[in-house]
């Protein structure tokens, strides 16, 4: 009979649970390398894994989402008061750990698409703005300025120079 000691059954516990931080590591740096590049992310990733345990996510699977959705939102998802909406859909009991993060995943998506959408009309009325702007014409101003130009050029045959011009005297001093 072949019997296995429980210091051999921890060590094999550690030895997976090190190749599946090593698997989480490089999703993480596939897919979200801002958040790989991050100071201490082994540390961070270590900890979004142990969150998520305790939501009572436990597969690879679920874990690996919780673990992408942290990443996503740069280690913050556990801290930052912006991502509030997703802890309580997460301490929601009335569901699965899995329905949680699935719904949880689903609302990020929808947030991520508002966000892109609000930059894109934002983007938008920028170059609209822009294209107004560029289309202004100030009469007023065209007729000052070829009154007073501010620069003459003149071509010397050493380049172009430039020479500030002031209004005549006669209409300066009055």
């Amino acid at each position: 009979m072949l019997s296995i000691r429980s210091d051999q059954v921890q060590s094999f516990g550690e030895h997976l649970q090190a190749a599946f931080l090593e698997r989480m590591r490089a999703h993480v740096a596939q897919h979200f390398p801002s958040a790989a590049a991050a100071e201490d992310s082994r540390t961070k990733l270590q900890a979004s894994v142990e969150a998520g345990q305790t939501l009572g996510l436990r597969s690879e699977r679920e874990l690996c989402g919780y673990l992408g959705l942290d990443a996503s939102l740069d280690w913050k998802l556990r801290s930052a008061p912006e991502h509030s909406w997703a802890r309580e859909i997460l301490a929601d009991e009335a569901q699965s750990p899995q329905q949680r993060l699935d719904l949880c995943l689903a609302r990020a998506l929808e947030r991520l698409a508002e966000q892109v959408e609000t930059a894109r009309l934002d983007e938008s009325r920028a170059r609209a703005g822009a294209r107004q702007a560029e289309d202004y014409e100030c009469p007023e101003l065209e007729s000052i300025e070829q009154l007073f130009p501010r620069k003459c050029w003149w071509d010397d045959g050493k380049g172009p120079q430039t020479a500030q011009v002031s209004p005549p005297e006669s209409l300066s001093a009055g």
